[in-house]
């Protein structure tokens, strides 16, 4: 038992870093094609801005004052990076925390003796 909740844990913390790094690295993406000002009418771009357009747009209101057009350094896509490195490191430290925990509570069990006057 106690090695499948050891590697349900593990599961937890790689699907944690899998999703956090592809999201990661697909802000990321959007920011250097912002940055070198990409033709957004390209299928590629087009693909990655809607892709990424969720995430970002709660803070779009950053960016209120930037040209719409050329080369631009959005901030609320630096925003969201933070938020988002944050968010993944906090749940991979209380997940750690979690499985430490775990294993210390089971190390700790009351253990059961037989009293001898029964017998």
């Amino acid at each position: 038992m106690k090695m499948w909740r050891h590697m349900r844990q593990w599961r937890l913390r790689d699907a944690l870093a899998t999703i956090s790094g592809a999201l990661t690295g697909a802000l990321i993406a959007r920011l250097v094609l912002k940055l070198f000002a990409a033709r957004p009418d390209s299928p590629a771009v087009q693909w990655l801005y809607a892709l990424t357009d969720p995430f970002v747009a709660p803070l779009m209101m950053i960016d209120r004052d930037q040209p719409r057009f050329g080369a631009v350094l959005e901030l609320s896509t630096l925003a969201t990076l933070g938020v988002i490195v944050s968010v993944t490191a906090l749940l991979w430290i209380w997940l750690g925390a979690r499985e430490r925990s775990d294993s210390a509570n089971k190390e700790r069990a009351p253990v059961v003796m037989r009293s001898s006057a029964h017998e």
